[in-house]
């Protein structure tokens, strides 16, 4: 059942990252930004993207008990964890007012983790991925 579980919050991941992307796409798309500005705001777009179908197919596997899945999961909770933390220091140093819901983020996604690890790394759960 927490499998299931791990492959909504993956899904729900996904078609936030995807949200996410689409969002920035519209902004990049609607105004004119300098040369610096618009490579900083397709980087993040490219990121978005990309982790949204990733997260998306990985939830897919994980709902199918994939190991291929279950390990890609955990590699990519490490991954969205480094590249978070990166966003939030560059956004703490930018002078980002929003900081608030960027810290409960990151703490839901540390929570996550944890969890991920804790329970996907049993000998019993491995098990039970094919």
């Amino acid at each position: 059942m927490l499998i299931r579980l791990f492959a909504l919050v993956a899904f729900l991941f996904g078609l936030l990252h995807l949200g996410d992307g689409l969002s920035s796409l519209i902004k990049t798309l609607s105004r004119r930004y300098s040369f610096f500005i618009l490579q900083i705001q397709l980087a993040i777009l490219f990121f978005d993207l990309i982790f949204g179908v990733a997260l998306l197919v990985i939830a897919v596997g994980l709902f199918l008990h994939k190991e291929l899945a279950r390990m890609s999961w955990l590699v990519f909770l490490i991954l969205m964890l480094l590249v978070w933390l990166h966003m939030t220091v560059i956004k703490f140093f930018a002078g980002y007012t929003g900081l608030g819901q960027i810290y409960r983020w990151f703490a839901m996604l540390i929570l996550v983790s944890i969890i991920s690890w804790a329970y996907l790394s049993k000998a019993t759960i491995k098990a039970r991925f094919h």
